[in-house]
């Protein structure tokens, strides 16, 4: 069963800042790009709880095992950047004008 999932700006943004950054992470690197992306829009929607969460029912193919693993794995990336008191509010700017042309 596809769904259409409807993400914040904001949470889209994070997650495109969430992919980049996983691209210098070699642990990251093991997953499909498919898998990472549903886990970095996941991750994204839980720090900027928006209240869109993945359900279980939306794996992409992928199992709810597998996206948990990649949520964890990508979690720990972001939880470093909070940690460390990062502007989340001056990289959400940066990467939710980077695709001014989205419609939704």
């Amino acid at each position: 069963m596809n769904k259409i999932l409807f993400h914040s700006r904001r949470s889209r943004g994070l997650a495109r800042y969430l992919l980049e950054l996983s691209l210098q992470d070699l642990p990251l690197c093991q997953y499909p790009p498919s898998l990472l992306a549903l886990a970095a829009l996941d991750l994204g929607d839980e720090i900027l709880s928006t209240g869109s969460r993945l359900d279980g029912m939306y794996t992409a193919g992928h199992g709810r095992q597998a996206l948990t693993r990649c949520v964890e794995d990508l979690r720990f990336l972001a939880d470093g950047l909070i940690q460390n008191s990062y502007d989340l509010d001056g990289v959400l700017e940066k990467y939710c004008n980077l695709y001014e042309c989205e419609n939704y």
